[in-house]
């Protein structure tokens, strides 16, 4: 008697239940709404496509979502093209989770963020209330009440009602909807994956005990099973005995395999939930593969990047550019901090980007809080007070509006400032005097995004990319929505050029620029692309 070689059955079976669990696994995770989450503001990105956005937790029902797109094919139809964002939670804003309870604020950043060459009609539903963009009278939905004790169907409900209210106060006819009532939320994914999840353990449990049971087998040298010995009646019982204690296993193995698919669908889907309330890591961009993420630099580092800018300082002329030999440019962001502020800092932080921020006395002050967020992904610089047109004030009002944001922003972020940019490029010789009598170097750019000018994220995106050039210094500002939409293909042009971004004391550190190339101004940056006085 003999072994007959029996082919790698097990292993097979092993082998197309793994692989079907990784199919399924990849496939909840894809399918899971939670993955739509970015670094920015889901909504946005959803209604540049869509005409609605639904709260993510708990899931609306498909019947109460063809309700809302039924209520605004019938508003398209009647004259007003209405987009709605319906906000449950924190999370459903993504990056700019300060919106929530303002859902007015909101609207009009979301409205900046979708409005390019038109300018849809908004409506925004939140627990606290309505925001409304150009879709109709500011009392039109006065009597209207937010249903939010019934969650995200309360949330849809009443924004279907608030969007027939926007037509009919308009004046425009539009039919009553018809509202499906109350259900079940829809599925979470971890759950609807755990009976596949199970069916692909029973398979590869059977197919399992199968190829055990068959190679198992014996035969002689012919080929042919030998015929069974008769058994006795005890050997009868103990066999029966055996089968049973066998199909108990078997039952017991059954429940441990559905108790099993089903813990790891909802640990899966309490991780997925768990993991979208923030920014998603990603691989590193814009050209910095191989550093971390944005950090604070060593104290050595920063006692050598102030001494840098203090010695450039000294020599009492405006920096225009770096000094063009080595591939970095450096962004620069005036007029902050403000309500796009954590955005900015998320798509900076999450594509290791660093930037330099000049702040304004009152924005620091209308916005508490924030100017300390931009320390760890940049460097920060003095923008004035109130950011007046300063050739135009007495010299005792010029000096507060200089030494005044230079005293606040040491005390708020807790670091010395040593860049000043005066607003609208406005200088003077008493200007340039007393911004370097208070140690600061001036710092004005070659290359202008026309952001403050009216630039949509297009234009700012085509006037940036066309002065990417080493030692740029580019102005943006960091409150215009078009701005922080520009930024990410501002980030992949940095990496297609294997161009760097560094604060502006980086630059003045490793690339600065000669002292001919700063009597020369903005003609010795080689790229000078001035459209006007915006900062």
């Amino acid at each position: 008697m003999r072994r007959v070689r029996v082919f790698s059955n097990e292993r097979r079976a092993l082998g197309v239940c793994r692989l079907a669990l990784a199919i399924a696994l990849v496939f909840m995770f894809a399918a899971h709404p939670r993955s739509a989450l970015g670094d920015a503001d889901p909504a946005s990105d959803v209604l540049l496509a869509q005409n609605a956005f639904f709260p993510y937790q708990p899931p609306v029902s498909r019947a109460l979502e063809r309700s809302m797109e039924n209520v605004l094919g019938a508003a398209a139809r009647a004259g007003l093209p209405l987009k709605v964002a319906v906000i449950g939670t924190r999370e459903d804003l993504g990056a700019v989770p300060n919106f929530f309870g303002h859902p007015q604020q909101y609207a009009q950043f979301l409205d900046k963020e979708i409005s390019f060459n038109d300018r849809p009609p908004l409506l925004v539903v939140m627990p606290a209330g309505f925001g409304v963009v150009a879709a109709g009278p500011p009392n039109a939905l006065s009597g209207l009440r937010v249903d939010a004790q019934h969650g995200s169907y309360g949330l849809v409900r009443t924004a279907i009602l608030a969007a027939v209210s926007l037509v009919r106060a308009s004046g425009r006819t539009i039919a009553t909807p018809s509202i499906p009532p109350a259900s079940s939320p829809g599925r979470s994914p971890g759950i609807l994956f755990a009976l596949p999840l199970a069916l692909i353990v029973l398979v590869g449990l059977a197919a399992r005990r199968r190829t055990r049971h068959h190679s198992g087998a014996r035969t002689d040298r012919s080929g042919v099973e030998p015929a069974p010995a008769p058994l006795t009646g005890a050997q009868l019982k103990a066999r029966r005995a055996a089968r049973s204690r066998e199909l108990r296993r078997r039952r017991l193995g059954v429940l441990a395999a559905l108790v099993a698919a089903l813990a790891v669908a909802v640990v899966a889907d309490r991780l997925l939930l768990r993991g979208s309330a923030g920014p998603a890591v990603v691989h590193a961009t814009a050209g910095s593969a191989s550093r971390a993420s944005p950090a604070e630099a060593p104290e050595s580092r920063v006692e050598a990047r102030l001494a840098a800018v203090q010695r450039l300082a000294a020599h009492g002329l405006p920096l225009f550019c770096g000094g063009r030999s080595k591939k970095m440019v450096a962004l620069t962001f005036d007029d902050g901090p403000g309500p796009y502020t954590r955005l900015a800092i998320a798509k900076l932080r999450k594509h290791h980007v660093r930037a330099t921020f000049f702040l304004v006395g009152k924005q620091i002050r209308a916005y508490p809080g924030l100017a300390p967020l931009e320390k760890p992904v940049g460097a920060i610089g003095d923008h004035t007070m109130t950011h007046p047109f300063l050739p135009a004030l007495p010299h005792a009002e010029m000096v507060q509006e200089i030494a005044g944001d230079k005293s606040l922003i040491e005390h708020v972020v807790g670091q010395p400032v040593v860049l000043f940019r005066p607003p609208y490029e406005g200088r003077t010789p008493a200007i340039d005097s007393e911004a370097r009598s208070l140690g600061m170097l001036e710092v004005l750019w070659n290359v202008d995004s026309a952001d403050s000018l009216g630039a949509n994220y297009a234009g700012i995106e085509r006037n940036v990319l066309a002065g990417l050039r080493p030692g740029s210094i580019i102005l943006m500002h960091e409150n215009r929505g078009q701005t922080i939409r520009a930024l990410l293909t501002i980030f992949a042009a940095l990496e297609s050029h294997h161009l760097r971004a560094v604060t502006i004391p980086e630059l003045v550190e490793d690339d600065p620029p000669t002292l001919a190339q700063l009597r020369a101004g903005g003609r010795g940056c080689g790229t000078f692309l001035q459209t006007g006085s915006g900062s």
